[in-house]
């Protein structure tokens, strides 16, 4: 049975809404990439970028290539070139029909590949080679900040308090939940508690919230692939 279209929308070349029609509604939208209804921005994982402007909002943490000046200009999207490129990773641009079904394993190469074909072979390599340098694990490690860690542990006590068994995260190990359908193939809650009497699961995940309240978009999809998977969604609670 083919699906039926409930939602259209057309956008500038930098992708601004300029008509929508249907009942639909998505998130994920210019160039498949999600939207933060919230923000009003879109999310490109390094960081978020405004289509009003056509720029992002915080400084390209690769600093361009010698061999190319457009890009080092560390605000602009895709050096201006929005017809022929794109950047779902917020960092590299890359050919816009290179995106259909990749998932963001290959982005960077297929961003290395693209800079090798418009910047030459030069340039790919020396994309390639800061990329190499820079890929280095979150300092604070897969457990976060020291904020982080400080309201894990703070919400820990005061579920155990209440009755409830500390079973992960914290001071023991984070449980794996399978993911299938999710943007990970598994995700981990801050923490896990179990009801003694009933054995009945309770999941928290502790991150950080809009200027309006609201999770960050990648603290949504964490939550949303954790409701997915067991059917329950963690209780969220913000640290900053």
């Amino acid at each position: 049975m083919l699906g039926l279209v409930t939602a259209t929308y057309k956008y500038d070349v930098f992708g601004a809404v300029r008509s929508q029609s249907g009942t639909g509604n998505t998130e994920y939208r210019f160039t498949g990439q999600q939207d933060d209804a919230t923000l009003g921005y879109t999310y490109l994982r390094a960081r978020y970028y405004d289509p009003a402007t056509g720029r992002f909002l915080s400084k390209d943490p690769f600093p361009g290539l010698v061999t190319d000046p457009g890009s080092q200009h560390h605000y602009s999207y895709v050096q201006n070139n929005p017809a022929n490129l794109t950047d779902p990773s917020g960092r590299c641009f890359c050919i816009a029909l290179i995106w259909a079904g990749v998932s963001l394993g290959p982005v960077i190469q297929a961003g290395i590949f693209t800079a090798a074909t418009f910047l030459g072979v030069a340039g790919g390599y020396e994309l390639a080679e800061w990329y190499a340098d820079h890929s280095v694990p979150n300092p604070d490690g897969s457990r976060g900040s020291p904020a982080h860690r400080e309201k894990i542990q703070e919400r820990i006590e005061e579920l155990e308090e209440e009755g409830l068994e500390h079973v992960g995260g914290g001071s023991l190990p984070e449980q794996r939940i399978r993911t299938e359908n999710g943007e990970k193939s598994y995700r981990r809650p801050d923490i896990s508690m179990r009801d003694p009497e009933t054995g009945e699961p309770y999941y928290e995940n502790v991150g950080r919230q809009t200027q309006s309240g609201e999770p960050e978009a990648r603290e949504r999809r964490a939550l949303d692939d954790i409701e997915e998977a067991t059917g329950i969604r963690p209780v969220f609670t913000p640290y900053n």
